[in-house]
């Protein structure tokens, strides 16, 4: 949605001067297309938001002109109830390498209408907390940002090495 908004912001007429932010919830916006933004609009701010149906907001990366973000797959803040659980259902520690899913306690659903299975899946108890847990694959950095892979469910197995479509794009 971010290329077509400012293709249309750059070849029309318009009052936009109260523009002061763009944020994106669903997928992140690439690398060109923010630049697109930053150039029209220098004092432009762009959130990067993460999450999904299920959890709720994970986490925000916030770009300006001249803070660029770094290259490579994004990397957010996590947000306050946002962990990453491993395969054993543990909590990820910063700069362990351990790629997990992520997860968000706190206000969370209690289940999927009609569908035990896929609720025991995805709202799990973590010592003695609630959580939702996403299909979105991450690592958490050392300084406690996550940087994620992408979805599980889309994920390549080769050799035994995880390989994300995000990663090859």
């Amino acid at each position: 949605m971010g290329r077509p908004l400012i293709e249309a912001l750059e070849a029309g007429d318009y009052e936009v001067s109260c523009l002061t932010v763009v944020a994106s919830t669903a997928a992140v916006f690439s690398a060109t297309v923010k630049e697109r933004f930053l150039d029209r609009f220098p004092d432009l701010l762009i959130a990067d938001a993460v999450g999904s149906t299920e959890t709720g907001y994970n986490g925000v990366r916030l770009i300006a002109k001249g803070g660029e973000e770094k290259a490579g797959l994004p990397t957010v803040r996590m947000g306050p109830d946002t962990v990453v659980l491993d395969d054993n259902m543990e909590i990820v520690q910063p700069g362990s390498g351990v790629v997990g899913r992520m997860a968000r306690g706190g206000n969370v659903p209690l289940r999927y209408h009609k569908d035990p299975e896929k609720s025991a899946a995805t709202f799990v108890t973590v010592g003695g907390r609630r959580f939702a847990v996403s299909g979105d694959s991450a690592v958490v950095e050392a300084d406690g940002s996550m940087t994620l892979l992408g979805r599980g469910s889309v994920c390549i197995n080769s050799g035994g090495e995880k390989i994300y479509p995000e990663e090859v794009e």
